[in-house]
């Protein structure tokens, strides 16, 4: 049994990983010893004695699941109001319209607007703006 594979609880869903830790909290307080936890859940002592103590230091908020990542709006290259320009841009003119050489808009396209409105030179244009503007990328064939 020793040699079998545990369940690994980081590449769980975050849901699930809470539950594991609610469970252990649950099962200590019923008094089972951390190896008895563990072979119950499937889990390793380790993460069975790091769980019981991020408990005791902070309770159960600091198991809770956290937001992982930027926040929304975070480290953005345009501001929200330039992002609306450009979307308008990109909604009521076309790029031939705005002295472009392209006749559709495209990734290309949208990141040389960026560069000649704003002077901004963006590695990849934003899909982003683009679909919120109800424009997506075309497939060609």
């Amino acid at each position: 049994m020793e040699n079998e594979e545990r369940t690994n609880a980081k590449q769980a869903g975050a849901d699930v990983q809470y539950k594991i830790r609610k469970d252990i909290i649950r099962l200590t307080k019923a008094g089972k010893t951390g190896k008895e936890i563990a072979k119950l859940l499937d889990v390793s002592e380790g993460h069975v004695s790091g769980v019981k103590k991020a408990y005791r230091q902070g309770g159960m908020q600091v198991l809770a699941p956290k937001r992982h990542g930027r926040k929304l709006g975070e480290k953005r290259t345009l501001s929200p109001q330039q992002e609306r320009e450009i979307c308008s841009c990109i909604i009521d003119k076309t790029p031939e319209q705005l002295s472009f050489k392209q006749c559709m808009w495209t990734r290309a396209a949208v990141r040389d607007l960026i560069q000649r409105k704003y002077k901004i030179t963006m590695p990849c244009p934003p899909w982003a703006i683009t679909c919120n503007a109800g424009v997506y990328p075309c497939s060609v064939p």
